[in-house]
């Protein structure tokens, strides 16, 4: 399979129809009919599921079952593109469609995402959560443990190639933000913050609603604050984070986070960890 590079978006020429369990009017499936106009990029452990979750809940929006879809990190090709629009087969009708792929801010481990979602996709919408970089790091490592049990400690964990590289990099927010902002409009991306982003919330999902040109009929109604992917971490400890490891990860991600906090209109003791 070859992947194309960030500078060509996918043809869909070839993709003419699709099989499904009954047939369907080719008009249904045409990308400008079905691919995202909104992306949720990251941060991960910042509460994008729950995020995604709640905005599923608005009649307006479409995001598929599978939340990451990991069509330009992992799929960007035209098999991949298959496989997204079958993802939105469902949202013929939706005004608003997006979904949740946390990697697509994960740089420098996944390279020229904005560039191949601005070809692709063109000047659709961009959301962004950050979160203190060391409690994120905290909630990323319990989830690491949940899923491969022989990790190291925290402490020796967040130096080794996957806790840098997964982990304290994706951390530099202000990087991975301003790699979005060099190819969309700043109009077109709007930042949350995990500690904003917590209940009661309604006022911040308002603010997304509006953002994204969802109907105002429905702001401000009850929304499911329903909590994903967290019962099998409570059953993790949280790790002790060492002195050592506070430091180490306060010289990667410092001024980078302080920088991000400055632009971004928030007190640069908003994060306790980084002061």
């Amino acid at each position: 399979i070859r992947t194309l590079g960030s500078d060509a978006a996918v043809s869909t020429q070839s993709l003419q129809y699709f099989v499904s369990d009954r047939p369907v009017p080719r008009k249904q499936i045409a990308p400008e009919e079905l691919l995202p106009n909104f992306l949720i990029v990251g941060a991960a452990k910042a509460g994008t599921s729950a995020l995604a979750h709640q905005l599923s809940q608005h009649p307006d929006i479409f995001i598929p079952s599978e939340k990451e879809c990991h069509f330009f990190d992992r799929a960007f090709n035209a098999d991949g593109l298959a496989r997204y629009l079958a993802s939105f087969s469902g949202a013929h009708g939706y005004p608003l469609r997006g979904e949740a792929t946390v990697s697509y801010a994960m740089y420098p481990r996944v390279d020229g995402i904005p560039e191949k979602i601005k070809k692709q996709l063109g000047g659709i919408k961009i959301i962004y959560i950050a979160r203190d970089p060391i409690k994120r790091m905290v909630s990323e490592y319990r989830h690491a443990i949940r899923n491969k049990n022989d990790l190291p400690e925290f402490s020796d964990w967040i130096k080794t190639d996957q806790g840098m590289n997964n982990s304290v990099l994706r951390s530099n927010y202000n990087l991975q933000t301003k790699l979005f902002y060099d190819v969309f409009p700043k109009e077109n991306i709007k930042i949350l913050f995990y500690e904003d982003y917590r209940p009661p919330h309604s006022k911040t999902l308002d603010d997304i609603f509006s953002f994204l040109g969802a109907s105002s009929s429905v702001r401000g109604a009850p929304i499911s604050n329903k909590t994903l992917n967290k019962d099998d971490e409570r059953a993790i400890p949280i790790p002790v984070v060492t002195d050592d490891a506070r430091e180490h990860i306060r010289a990667v991600v410092r001024d980078d986070n302080l920088a991000f906090l400055a632009t971004h209109n928030r007190p640069l003791d908003y994060w306790p960890s980084m002061t």
